[in-house]
């Protein structure tokens, strides 16, 4: 495709009802758990510095969240669900831990491994 053609080929894919520039930004291979999450959807426009109530960001091989970031060293799984286990920075410490993620219908289920197997649904922010 020459140069010039790709603006318009990615103005067509957003104009697709139903298609979004994420696939774009996305590789198709992502795994489904890769990308911007909130305990509440409301949460998703908001911005460091303004509140806590902050999305988290999920890339293959690890997650950011406010004053922390881990580094995913092993993924067991397949979509739906993936066994993972991590090492974070959290405020200046590391930690090691282990997470479920969870795929259910357009939300994604966290479950911090631990005595008390918290968990907590997350929505997708556009």
């Amino acid at each position: 495709m020459p140069l010039k053609a790709l603006p318009i080929a990615i103005a067509a894919l957003a104009a697709i009802p139903g298609g979004s520039s994420d696939a774009l930004a996305q590789p198709a291979s992502a795994p489904g758990y890769v990308g911007r999450w909130a305990a509440e959807a409301s949460w998703c426009r908001n911005r460091p510095g303004t509140t806590d109530e902050l999305p988290i960001r999920l890339t293959a091989r690890g997650m950011e969240g406010m004053e922390n970031s881990c580094r995913f060293t092993r993924i067991e799984g397949a979509s739906p669900e993936w066994r993972v286990a991590r090492t974070c920075q959290v405020e200046g410490m590391t930690q090691r831990d282990r997470i479920v993620l969870r795929r259910e219908g357009n939300s994604l289920r966290i479950t911090y491994r631990g005595p008390a197997n918290d968990s907590v649904l997350y929505v997708r922010c556009p």
